[in-house]
This record gives C-alpha cells, structure tokens and sequence, in this order.
C-alpha cells in the first residue's frame, strides 16, 4: 500500500502527527509519504494523487473550519475513481467535524472516506481577546497531550493497515455544532483581517524578519525592518508564536503571559523544522 499524506501545518502539530502517522504506517510495512502544501507544485501534486493507493490530507482545525490553503489543494485535486481518502485534522478540544470539511467535495471527485480523525494536540493560542493556556514548554506537551495523540495514531495507522474503516465526528451532533462554530469563524476571520488585527510594537520589533521569511503565504512584508501584514492571513499565528521578542500583538494588545508563553511547537525538533532563522 502506497500512502501519501499531504498537510499544511501552521506551528508545528498537524507536522508531527503527520511525521509519527507515517513512521506508525512504515512499522506495518506500508509507504508513507508526507508532503507539505507550502512546497508543492501541481505537477508533482497530480503525480501523488494519481499513483497512490491512499490519499491523506491533514491540517489543523480553526474554528472548525479547513485553512485556505488546504481548501485551494482539495479545489485543484483532480477526479479519480474510487481512491481511499484519509483526513487528520488537529485540535485542541472539540472542532465538531472539523475533519470532515470539504466532504461534499471530495466526494464529488470521486474520493472514499475511509478514515477520518481528529487528534487533540497541544494549544497554539493565547492572543487577544481568546486566551488558552499556552506553553513553550516541551515536557509539558509531551505528559498532557502527546503520549495519548501518539496511542490514537497508532491506532489510526492500525486501521489504516488493516484496511478497516474509521470514521470519528462526523455524526449528526459534530455537523450541527460545526454550522455554529463555522460561520463565527468565518465572520471573525474576515473581521480579523479586515482590521488588521496582527500588530508590531516598534520598541519590541528587532527587524529580524522571522516573521515574514516564515509566513506560508507571504502575507508579511519587511518595510524599513518593520513586518507589514496584508490581506491573505491564514490565522495559522506562525508569526505570533514565533516571534523571538513577542513583538506581535493582537490589536495592540502585547501577549498576556498569564495564560503562559507563546506556544514554540509540540517539541523542539519541530519549531527548528518550521522555522528559519534569517536574522542577519
């Protein structure tokens, strides 16, 4: 079996549940591959989809809702006859069926879900005005959320080798508190961007640019050593979390480290994947 799961990660969860799915899938004997939608062109993309036996895609949920840029994938994913699809979506707590985004869709293009999975994962979010508990804290991630996240992957690679479907929140309850969440996410989105609501504070921005260099969209553009944000925010707070000095805030509000630092990926190794560090 030949699997190929394409992601899109914003600040690191959705890359190492992708990463441990396929070494869990590799232990069984079965190829996996993982491939990033920031580096993806589309005659490489229809190759994968064409010549797989499986195709995943993963992604983290916001708001219940799929980021953009994995929506625009599952726009271009051409039609096929009956192709098992794996969706992982990561999550905090609860995205109703957040998983299950787009299924219309890629029903419609000929794909057959066989698993889809929603895997909680550390919280990458405490920017006004929501606050969860974050932390930078590597061991903390691994005792609360990702030895657990490692059992339920394990058992979706299981699934996956065995051929045994498993489907998880796409059940009534899951659609209907999907269509509250969804159109509050949307709202707030467009509002979000709208407003400009990533802001820099000059006396904490060193110009280092990490921030642009590392936004998936290039959404971020250095202006005399100051970051200026345009209109193709993902929300993926790859900029916020990542920031060396916490100069981004939200609507001017600098980060509330009452509710912990700013999230530095699941573990180590993953913020250094993620990032690059272009500061001259």
């Amino acid at each position: 079996m030949d699997v190929r799961i394409f992601y899109f990660s914003g600040t690191g969860n959705t890359l190492w549940a992708v990463q441990h799915l396929c070494a869990y899938l590799k232990d069984h004997q079965i190829k996996a591959i993982a491939i990033s939608l920031e580096s993806l062109d589309e005659d490489r993309m229809l190759d994968h989809v064409r010549s797989c036996d499986v195709l995943g895609i993963a992604w983290p949920v916001y708001g219940a809702d799929m980021p953009e840029i994995v929506k625009d994938f599952v726009r271009s994913i051409p039609t096929v006859k009956h192709k098992p699809l794996m969706t992982l979506c990561t999550q905090y707590a609860f995205s109703g069926d957040g998983a299950y985004v787009m299924h219309s869709q890629l029903k419609k293009k000929g794909f057959e879900y066989r698993w889809c999975f929603q895997l909680n994962t550390p919280s990458n979010i405490n920017l006004y005005p929501i606050y969860y508990k974050s932390s930078d804290d590597y061991g903390y991630h691994e005792s609360s959320r990702l030895q657990k996240a490692r059992q339920h992957l394990q058992f979706l690679a299981s699934k996956i080798t065995n051929d045994q479907p498993y489907v998880k929140g796409a059940t009534i309850f899951h659609t209907l508190a999907a269509m509250l969440l969804r159109p509050m996410f949307r709202i707030g989105h467009k509002h979000f961007i709208k407003k400009g609501w990533l802001q820099v504070a000059p006396d904490a921005c060193t110009g280092c640019g990490i921030c642009a260099t590392n936004c998936p969209t290039q959404n971020i553009n250095m202006l005399d050593k100051r970051p200026e944000f345009g209109q193709n925010c993902l929300f993926c707070l790859r900029c916020y979390d990542y920031c060396p000095t916490t100069a981004i805030t939200g609507r001017g509000h600098a980060h509330n480290f009452k509710f912990g630092p700013p999230f530095k990926g699941p573990t180590e190794e993953i913020y250094k994947k993620i990032i690059r560090d272009h500061r001259a």
